[in-house]
């Protein structure tokens, strides 16, 4: 049966805090580079819609009861292109902003039968933020707390039911791939991937945005990644092809 791509929109899903666990660490996207607004796009990384370059698509202009939709990416499209505004609690919570439209992706929704359908904003409100959180394989999860827990955003079809959420939310359809709206302009095809950030804390290390990674002494051997490092230590870190020497103090 082919299915009306039309009916892929932006649906919300809620889980109960015991997905934490499964947020693996999380991602930051900038606002700005060297002054001028970044502008992303943000695909499925559902195999079924990956396949099909669906990408998420300002349809609030349409006027029709679903303000967003999963459409095949355009890489000329405005309305496929966000900016990421930080929000007021800072760190990895942002106010999705369309670079069309100017409208901003609001956590309010309506119910359609089992499919809960996210509304815009004209203006940025603080309760509307979202958390972005890498979940490892290069895709990340949308989400946002309500009173009945975390409500993830993901890839609905309006024709079928929708899935249960699974345990794991990689490779699902509440996975999302985000890339520079400039780099697929240019044919860069890699999912954006800002630079891991390396803390130390309590002589622990800990790395936010990369999911996979290894940690050794000088001597080569792989440690635990919650080991608890000696003061004037000197630790390796490997992230993907990129090695790190970190001193603790």
């Amino acid at each position: 049966m082919t299915m009306n791509i039309r009916n892929f929109v932006l649906a919300g899903l809620t889980a109960t805090g015991c997905f934490t666990a499964n947020e693996v660490c999380s991602q930051t996207y900038p606002q700005t580079e060297n002054g001028n607004v970044v502008y992303y796009k943000i695909l499925s990384a559902y195999p079924e819609y990956e396949a099909r370059n669906l990408c998420l698509h300002d349809n609030t202009s349409a006027h029709t009861s679903h303000d967003f939709l999963l459409l095949e990416l355009d890489a000329e499209q405005r309305r496929q292109e966000w900016s990421f505004v930080t929000a007021k609690e800072g760190g990895e919570n942002y106010h999705l902003r369309n670079h069309s439209s100017f409208h901003y992706m609001s956590v309010s929704g309506t119910w359609e039968g089992n499919h809960y359908v996210h509304n815009f904003s004209t203006k940025k409100n603080d309760s509307d933020a979202l958390k972005i959180t890498s979940i490892g394989n290069d895709q990340v999860t949308i989400s946002f707390k309500e009173e009945n827990g975390t409500r993830y955003l993901g890839a609905s079809d309006m024709d079928a039911e929708p899935m249960k959420l699974p345990s794991n939310l990689k490779n699902s359809p509440w996975a999302w791939k985000i890339y520079k709206a400039e780099d697929l302009a240019n044919g860069i095809l890699n999912p954006f991937l800002p630079e891991p950030i390396i803390t130390v804390s309590d002589h622990t290390i800990h790395v936010e945005g990369a999911s996979d990674w290894e940690l050794f002494d000088v001597a080569g051997r792989q440690l635990p990644l919650d080991q608890t490092l000696v003061a004037g230590g000197v630790y390796v870190i490997h992230i993907g092809n990129t090695t790190k020497k970190i001193m603790v103090k």
